[in-house]
């Protein structure tokens, strides 16, 4: 059995794929919301991936980190070791050191060190960004005073990203996307559009069907994107890229993606192949439930353990 650890309010993403997509694995795939995880005495055995990492608090990553190590202790398979993994900020800044990326971001927003133009975003959501591109100063410090007057954002942690233009020679932006389940690396999407902050296909046309139908049969640059994975030790996610001038530029690996979209929010002609793509998922999840045997219920959170959390809850909400 498969167990997918999440924030309660982002279960949804899993979630809506078993129930409009892939009701067979409801057999194989629990969702286990962390707010549940950390009242438990006791896991079932199987396979635990851990998701929405860039979601918890410091002391629940630790606790969670702790968890994986009983998990594993106990014989069970670990994906996305809380401790290990990468989150986007961290990520973003491994790549420009590696000379994947040329664009950085900055959680210290300096406009000294900023390469112009920029937006703002979280570090710990994924709600794309939070305002238009910013070209100098004025506009960044603007910015800034609009979004004082959001404090949810301001929690969330503010990231100033540099902008990386990827348009064609016609004005359109590509998103491509690949997932990992364990050991199993599966091409998602190409999706087209005029925005830069690309998150829907609004471009569709035979171009665009035929790229993404070649897209399913091969990606080229599997191997990068598998050294890319292993860089951020993201054993299950989703990498969203694209391809500019002959190279990979990369913005985030997600670990609670979105699988796939109701019907009624693709585009009428991207329905069909999107119902072709579910196929290798299912067969994914399914050879990742097959790697592990069955094995005892593993020791979770004892008392002092939940203590020390609830402890931890309330010294962040205190120190602001």
């Amino acid at each position: 059995m498969i167990h997918y650890l999440v924030r309660e309010r982002h279960a949804h993403t899993l979630r809506g794929f078993l129930k409009h997509w892939a009701p067979a694995l409801r057999a194989h795939v629990t969702v286990l919301p962390y707010e549940d995880v950390f009242r438990s005495a006791e896991l079932p055995p199987g396979v635990h991936v851990f998701s929405d990492l860039e979601r918890l608090r410091p002391s629940e990553r630790e606790l969670a980190s702790e968890l994986a190590d009983r998990i594993a202790a106990a014989g069970s398979r670990v994906l996305n070791h809380p401790r290990d993994v990468l989150t986007r900020h961290p990520l973003l800044c491994a790549l420009h050191a590696a000379g994947v990326n040329r664009f950085r971001s900055h959680r210290r927003i300096d406009p000294r060190r900023l390469r112009w133009p920029v937006f703002l975003r979280t570090e710990h959501e994924h709600d794309g960004a939070l305002t238009p591109l910013l070209h100098g100063p004025r506009d960044l410090g603007g910015a800034l005073l609009r979004l004082a007057r959001r404090p949810l954002a301001l929690r969330a942690g503010l990231l100033a990203v540099e902008f990386e233009d990827t348009r064609d020679a016609a004005g359109l932006y590509r998103k491509y996307s690949v997932l990992r389940v364990g050991d199993a690396f599966v091409p998602r999407h190409i999706l087209v559009s005029r925005d830069w902050m690309l998150k829907v296909a609004d471009v569709v046309d035979a171009a665009t069907l035929d790229a993404e139908e070649a897209y399913f049969r091969e990606v080229p640059e599997m191997h990068a994107l598998r050294q890319i994975f292993a860089l951020a030790r993201v054993d299950y996610g989703r990498i969203d890229y694209t391809l500019h001038e002959g190279r990979l530029v990369v913005w985030e690996i997600n670990t609670n993606p979105g699988l796939t979209p109701r019907r009624a929010r693709l585009h009428p002609l991207r329905i069909a192949s999107q119902e072709r793509a579910v196929a290798p998922v299912v067969e994914a999840f399914l050879a990742l439930d097959r790697s592990v045997a069955a094995v005892a219920p593993i020791p979770a959170f004892a008392p002092a353990d939940r203590t020390r959390l609830l402890q931890a809850r309330i010294a962040g909400r205190l120190l602001g």
